[in-house]
């Protein structure tokens, strides 16, 4: 919970390409769109972690970890997008053509594996101190 909350604080310092500047920049030859190691891999794999913990929290009726969780996914606004490249790759599934992944919103993958609709997470955010429906983006 409290590595959600720290990284959402961190997220809201910047306009643009949030989640590059926050999970990625620091590593050199990395940019805000690109494959594997040169693109925003960690923030592909804070988004997916993100939505996965949004997905768990809501089958279990925890409504702050919820909340936590989406915070943190309304700044994948979809200004960065990552490509896996390759068995061994983040995001890589075998048998499918490596693509860019435009990082906005939720994981849809991991929604889909969880058994979790979008709209399932966005009504556990109506009407609490955490709503944050007006700032996500619709998928």
């Amino acid at each position: 919970m409290k590595g959600l909350r720290l990284a959402a604080a961190a997220l809201e310092k910047h306009s643009s390409e949030a989640p590059f500047h926050v999970f990625d920049e620091a590593f050199a030859g990395r940019g805000c769109r690109g494959a594997w190691l040169r693109g925003p891999v960690d923030s592909f794999k804070v988004r997916a972690s993100a939505t996965l913990f949004a997905s768990a929290a809501s089958k279990r009726g925890d409504e702050e970890l919820v909340q936590a969780a989406l915070r943190l996914l309304r700044h994948f606004n979809g200004d960065c997008s990552y490509r896996p490249e390759g068995e061994g790759s983040a995001g890589h599934m075998t048998g499918f053509p490596d693509e860019d992944i435009r990082l906005l919103g939720p994981d849809i993958r991991i929604l889909h594996i969880c058994g979790v609709a979008w709209g399932t997470l966005l009504q556990a955010a109506a009407g609490t101190a955490w709503d944050v429906r007006s700032r996500l983006p619709r998928v």
